[in-house]
């Protein structure tokens, strides 16, 4: 008499058990795991606040309510986990208003030439970044001493 009840109900957990499972697969299989290396110096002369920004998805790091903070000028390695192929931009700017900024920007809305990369199996780049030259707009001539082998990146300002 209990035998059917009984059977009717392991039979049903064991259809809602192989549920579970595909739903909690669903979204996990589709993102293969890399990273990117984004090695930043400040040249410029105030501390820069720095954030990274997908522009494959609305993701952002660390996180769209923190940030990163350049304040000296020691190079400092930043190592995002990312989806592979997913290209991520680099935006910082020395206050909130944004109005000088590197890269894409701290709110990450400015357009940019070589401030992104694309994540893979250990993918890195280095910049410099520093203030806007008050003359030519080209950097000053090397004067010896080591050379940075990143990519020197002039602030915008509206």
């Amino acid at each position: 008499m209990y035998k059917l009840p009984a059977a009717v109900f392991v039979g049903l957990l064991a259809i809602a058990g192989a549920g579970i499972l595909l739903v909690a697969g669903a979204g996990s299989g589709s993102a293969q795991g890399g990273n990117a290396t984004f090695k930043l110096t400040n040249k410029a002369e105030n501390a820069i606040m720095v954030k990274f920004f997908s522009k494959k998805r609305a993701h952002v790091w660390p996180s769209s309510s923190s940030h990163e903070n350049l304040n000296d000028d020691a190079q400092h390695a930043f190592v995002l986990a990312c989806e592979v192929g997913e290209e991520i931009c680099y935006g910082g700017s020395d206050t909130a208003s944004n109005r000088k900024y590197w890269g894409v920007g701290f709110k990450g809305d400015k357009a940019c030439k070589d401030c992104c990369i694309t994540c893979g199996n250990n993918v890195s780049h280095a910049w410099s970044l520093v203030d806007k030259p008050h003359s030519s707009g080209a950097p000053a001539p090397h004067k010896g001493g080591p050379i940075d082998p990143g990519t020197v990146l002039v602030p915008a300002e509206e």
